[in-house]
């Protein structure tokens, strides 16, 4: 998942510069994108450095949503 956070920050900032997204938008998804690392990290912790099948499935949904909402 960690790789797709990475992936997702640099479209992020790819299309904030190119201006096909604005600045304060931008700002906005990768707070979102933080968020939602701060939340994979959090559940890893707790499960003694592993995610559940569930809540792999969760997080992959959200970053997907979150996918959707920058290039569209």
């Amino acid at each position: 998942m960690l790789d797709r956070n990475q992936q997702q920050r640099a479209v992020i900032r790819h299309e904030a510069a190119t201006g096909r997204i604005s600045h304060r938008r931008a700002e906005r998804l990768l707070a979102k994108e933080r968020r939602l690392a701060m939340t994979e990290h959090r559940m890893a912790r707790r499960n003694g450095g592993y995610l559940t099948a569930a809540q792999q499935r969760r997080l992959n949904h959200q970053e997907t949503r979150l996918g959707h909402k920058i290039r569209g």
